[in-house]
């Protein structure tokens, strides 16, 4: 079965093995906001396959030149084997290929914009890239504060050039799109994103100012969206809310209390999400240096009844620790009282 590999997704939790050039495969592991990457070579993948593939991880997606292979594993480390027609091809999975895709389009060379933005929007596909296999079919994404429109047309070039069919929407109080990225294939909309109510599949909502954020979110989860991709921006809320005894030491340091306000508003966000069905990552988007506001939520829809529980659990225990009724929390209680 491990002939011709393209790609190897284990789940969950996620972790993925793809195909280098000089007959090596990169090895990425996510824990918490960072991701570690080894290289092995092709030798070794079904040795690494074999001893990696166990209990907590219950199925693997095998991308092969000539199948793909859905694994299942039981309680018992027992597998069953579903084979399908091939959907991947080693061009559009390649590491060389997937660099130039996101640096080297003809419309982002014109753009002219700063090195740190680059970044973002190179770290920002990087990422999306992850969770491709995810996408439903012919997917609807919303990029809600979509800005420009650098990382809205970046990410359609992105798709186009990896033969994924979907509908982009961009979403601005104020659209500013440069002339030269107009594009008859993504629709834009000037307006508040609290007004759009059309169902859609991928969320983006990427420095969605304060509550903005919240916003986005709950309209990804009334959505029961597939994917979200939400870096928060100016986390103020709690700041002024956050109140707790066991805390003062650290609290009554402005800095000190600004930083775990912020932290605090991401984690409480991340469980809501759990709670609601979702498998959530916490990732460094770009590198610090680059801007504090480095903190990517990534949450697929994968509703599992235990782990919500036990999220809606902390939850409360987490909201009553810090004394603190977030937007989100707001939203998702007036939703359930309908």
């Amino acid at each position: 079965m491990l002939t011709n590999v393209i790609q190897i997704v284990l789940s969950p939790p996620r972790l993925v093995a793809r195909r280098l050039p000089n007959n090596l495969f990169q090895i990425t592991e996510q824990k918490g906001t960072k991701a570690f990457h080894k290289n092995i070579p092709e030798n070794d993948l079904e040795k690494w396959f074999d001893s990696t593939f166990q209990p907590p991880f219950k199925q693997a997606q095998v991308y092969t030149e000539t199948a793909d292979y859905h694994i299942l594993l039981d309680k018992k480390g027992e597998r069953k084997i579903i084979k399908k027609p091939p959907t991947k091809n080693s061009d559009n999975l390649s590491h060389n290929r997937l660099k130039k895709t996101i640096v080297d389009e003809p419309f982002f060379q014109k753009l002219g914009i700063s090195k740190d933005k680059k970044n973002q929007v190179n770290k920002f596909l990087e990422l999306f890239n992850d969770v491709i296999d995810e996408l439903p079919k012919n997917a609807k994404i919303v990029d809600f504060g979509c800005g420009k429109g650098y990382l809205t047309f970046a990410l359609f070039e992105f798709l186009k050039e990896k033969k994924v069919d979907c509908s982009i929407t961009g979403i601005d109080s104020k659209i500013d799109v440069i002339d030269k990225l107009k594009n008859n294939n993504i629709h834009l909309i000037a307006g508040d994103i609290k007004d759009y109510n059309e169902p859609f599949d991928v969320l983006i909502a990427l420095h969605a100012c304060n509550t903005a954020t919240d916003i986005a979110l709950e309209k990804a989860i009334l959505n029961k969206t597939k994917i979200i991709l939400a870096a928060p921006c100016c986390h103020q809320e709690l700041h002024k809310q956050v109140k707790s005894e066991n805390l003062n030491p650290l609290l009554k340091h402005g800095i000190l209390k600004e930083r775990f306000s912020a932290l605090a508003t991401d984690a409480i966000r991340g469980l809501i999400l759990e709670s609601c069905g979702y498998q959530v990552q916490m990732i460094e988007f770009v590198d610090f240096t680059h801007t504090p506001k480095n903190i990517l939520i990534r949450a697929v829809y994968n509703p599992r009844p235990s782990n919500m529980a036990k999220a809606k659990d902390h939850l409360r225990e987490f909201i009553d620790f810090l004394n603190v009724n977030p937007t989100l929390m707001k939203l998702r209680n007036a939703a359930n009282t309908r």
